[in-house]
């Protein structure tokens, strides 16, 4: 009986360090996405830009479901009005205010991914 609880005990633990060590991170397609924005921004590509964000929020809207189940309702809207403003500032070709709304939305999303 107790090699029997010790057996269970070990596999319990086995299991769940690494469930522990695991944390929910932004999927690194939203990232990546983000980054490339800020890449083009650099190089002054504002229409590259453009499309990216449009790229952007196409796979934000396909994959809103997600951030509803994980994130609470002020998050997921934030992030949809965070897309909108980043469009408004590419057409404007305001670098600072991209910068700063991409940082806004990857810290958005890293609240929604943490457990």
């Amino acid at each position: 009986m107790k090699k029997m609880l010790a057996a269970l005990a070990l596999t319990a633990c086995l299991t769940a360090a690494p469930l522990a060590r695991a944390e929910a991170q932004t999927p690194k397609p939203v990232k990546i996405k983000l980054i490339r924005i800020e890449q083009s921004i650099e190089h002054n590509n504002w229409q590259k830009a453009w499309r990216q964000t449009a790229d952007f929020q196409r796979y934000y809207r396909k994959n809103e479901w997600k951030y509803q189940l994980m994130g609470d309702e002020q998050e997921y809207e934030q992030l949809a009005v965070d897309i909108e403003q980043l469009k408004a500032a590419i057409k404007a070709k305001d670098r600072a205010g991209v910068l700063k709304l991409t940082a806004n939305i990857k810290a958005t999303l890293d609240q929604i991914f943490q457990l």
